[in-house]
């Protein structure tokens, strides 16, 4: 067994994009899909920025809103939020912060909609 700490101490700031509040902690990078855990402090953005591959953000923890174009969606824990690549989006934290597992890969998208529709 190998344990590993996600915590977000272990993370790096994000600054691209304008954002601010924001740390991610990668588990898994080259490879075919990534793997990283990203913290939005209280009122943190994720600034706007297109996927650069197909990306599923599972929120663990808080909440906020996902944006892409028009399209909003308000997130919580259990919420995810499925971007195509190229999807230009940001996310934006609550007054509690958001904490998300997110998973990257090519195909990725395609592979979820067949497996959840059917």
């Amino acid at each position: 067994m190998r344990c590993f700490n996600f915590d977000k101490e272990n993370g790096k700031s994000i600054d691209a994009y304008n954002s601010r509040g924001a740390t991610i902690v990668h588990f898994l990078r080259h490879t075919e899909a990534f793997v990283v855990t990203i913290y939005l402090e209280p009122g943190g953005v994720l600034g706007m920025h297109p996927a650069t591959e197909d990306q599923l953000f599972l929120v663990v923890a808080g909440g906020g809103q996902a944006i892409a174009g028009q399209e909003q969606c308000e997130l919580a824990a259990g919420i995810a939020v499925l971007w195509q690549s190229g999807e230009e989006h940001e996310t934006r934290a609550g007054e509690q912060g958001l904490t998300a597992i997110v998973l990257e890969g090519e195909g990725l998208g395609e592979r979820l909609v067949r497996q959840l529709v059917g």
